[in-house]
């Protein structure tokens, strides 16, 4: 198998560096993420800000109304792509080319450096746990022949990216058509590295060239993006933003999924369908397992691959501080949640993983719950998750 670094060599003096591309300014995202249940609705919520309720268990949501220019050689890294130039400050510093594809060699060998390309080498464009943090964006193929693309970070330092050890790769995005037809890709990642000083989850994309209206959403976070440079552009997020409930969105084109980070917990794809008037699961899935859509909870999975969606079972994954009975939250007492206030189930297995149930509304005396995902059909896109 050809080594990423001798191939990449072999194609080096063609390339030419692209212009810079075009900056936007960021604007804050406003949307809760249907995402990958292929609906086209999206409710518009406000920013948020977290109010917990329950230590371990359910968050309520109450509602509230540049990077540095360092000069490089001319890039010798060669993409082929006119929909995917090379684009970053970076493109040219082969040192930090060739530390990336040594850490995408080391942690995914059967990856192979077929029609090599580094997409993007560049800032992120903002803080990452207060460390400025570089992206490189690298394509290959797998194993199989499927279009691969590895997202690599190290920290900026000295305005400078590190090399060797600190160059990781944080996700892994195995395409299913050809790359020329994808507008963006990206990753989002809630598990911190070691040695990382934040504890926030961070998302980030590059867009095909030309595109330029994009956006990170999530189900649990509406944070505010950094300026698009380049095609690139980062945000960072309420911890447990994941896959599971995270997207980018492009506008009059919808919602394109992110790669997990690979220490993030897994969620894997599922279908849900309706049988004998049951929504059935249609994937790999184990009793007790978590059903969801990128908007929110579904239900758990039970016996027979049935699909419970009685929210009480949320009631015993658990110890919480407010409970569940029927349609009503019953919030700890001596708590007093305000009136639209989101619910979120902290984690389900991982204090890194959370995912919305609903909003809440006062009625005769009780709290009704309005659920993220109302009970479907059937759903293409929805995900599972385990304990």
């Amino acid at each position: 198998m050809t080594d990423f670094s001798t191939e990449v060599r072999a194609r080096l003096a063609a390339a030419t560096v692209p212009g810079p591309g075009e900056d936007q300014a960021a604007r804050a995202v406003r949307g809760v993420l249907r995402a990958r249940d292929r609906r086209r609705q999206r409710l518009a919520v406000s920013a948020v800000a977290a109010v917990v309720l329950a230590g371990g268990g359910v968050t309520a949501i109450m509602r509230t109304s540049a990077a540095p220019d360092v000069s490089t050689p001319a890039s010798n890294v060669l993409s082929e792509s006119s929909s995917w130039p090379q684009r970053g400050q970076f493109t040219g510093d082969t040192r930090l080319i060739d530390s990336s594809l040594e850490a995408w060699s080391r942690a995914f060998p059967n990856d192979r450096a077929a029609n090599p390309a580094v997409l993007f080498a560049g800032s992120a464009g903002g803080s990452h746990g207060g460390l400025m943090t570089v992206v490189v964006v690298l394509r290959g193929t797998d194993e199989n022949g499927r279009t691969v693309v590895a997202f690599a970070t190290t920290p900026l330092e000295d305005a400078l990216p590190s090399y060797g050890a600190k160059v990781t790769i944080r996700a892994r995005q195995v395409l299913d058509k050809p790359l020329d037809s994808v507008p963006v890709v990206g990753f989002v990642t809630t598990k911190p590295l070691d040695g990382e000083q934040f504890d926030s989850s961070f998302a980030f994309a590059l867009t095909a060239a030309g595109v330029s209206d994009a956006r990170i959403v999530s189900s649990i976070d509406d944070g505010p993006a950094t300026p698009m440079v380049d095609g690139a552009f980062s945000v960072v997020l309420r911890q447990g933003a994941g896959r599971w409930n995270t997207a980018a969105l492009l506008r009059g084109r919808g919602t394109f999924e992110l790669a997990s980070g690979v220490t993030d917990v897994v969620a894997r794809d599922v279908k849900v369908v309706k049988s004998d008037n049951k929504l059935m699961i249609d994937g790999q899935a184990a009793v007790g397992d978590l059903v969801i859509t990128g908007s929110g909870v579904v239900g758990i999975v039970a016996a027979g691959g049935v699909i419970d969606t009685n929210l009480d079972r949320l009631n015993e994954l658990q110890a919480v501080d407010g409970t569940f009975d029927g349609t009503k939250y019953l919030p700890e007492p001596g708590k007093n949640p305000a009136d639209g206030s989101s619910l979120v189930l902290d984690h389900f297995g991982s204090a890194l993983v959370k995912i919305s149930v609903g909003t809440i509304h006062r009625e005769a005396g009780t709290w009704q719950v309005t659920r993220s995902v109302p009970i479907p059909d059937g759903v293409e896109g929805a995900m599972v998750i385990s304990r």
